[in-house]
């Protein structure tokens, strides 16, 4: 379902639990795809990034978003002066690099959940990775939170249909559409 230019996608377990569903509101995969097409025409940096980023959809979809807001992170705190400018970002220091993506992760602390700090990562990381830039990624890492405040611990350790399981202090943890159950 399209609503306003996101799509509505829903999950549902209706044959563990009746009416449990979990909605999850993402960016138009196709305006992402074409943002992501368009620049990587433009750019020789984002071309890279963007042959990296594989041919599903919604893995462009996300990667383009998620680069999106890291632009424009980059923007209000007058890193860059253009968010299309992709090929200034190869000017970075390795210093510089691990400055703002750890800058970039404490701002992204305070505004969502701690898994999906790794998720908004994930942009600027493969951008860097596919650009052949390096930076210190255990400490921009360890600067992520989970939703108690204390370091995300959690490993996925093996995902089977619309379940997870997650290695978690010590314990196994099942997700199930934002219900959980922990297992001794």
């Amino acid at each position: 379902m399209n609503f306003n230019g996101y799509y509505v996608i829903t999950f549902g377990f209706s044959n563990y639990f009746n009416n449990c569903f979990d909605t999850l509101v993402v960016p138009s995969i196709q305006k992402w795809c074409k943002i992501a097409e368009e620049h990587s025409k433009k750019s020789r940096s984002y071309r890279a990034y963007y042959n990296g980023m594989g041919d599903r959809k919604s893995v462009i979809s996300a990667y383009a978003y998620g680069m999106s807001r890291f632009m424009k992170f980059l923007k209000d705190n007058n890193d860059v002066s253009n968010v299309e400018n992709f090929d200034k970002l190869l000017s970075f220091s390795t210093k510089k690099i691990t400055a703002v993506l750890r800058d970039y992760v404490f701002y992204l602390n305070s505004h969502v959940k701690g898994v999906s700090v790794r998720t908004y990562l994930n942009g600027p990381n493969l951008f860097f990775t596919m650009n052949d830039k390096i930076w210190n990624d255990k400490l921009t890492k360890k600067s992520i939170r989970g939703d108690d405040g204390s370091e995300l611990l959690g490993i996925m350790v093996a995902k089977t249909g619309s379940q997870s399981y997650y290695v978690k202090h010590d314990k196994v943890t099942s997700n199930f559409s934002g219900l959980s159950w922990d297992f001794p």
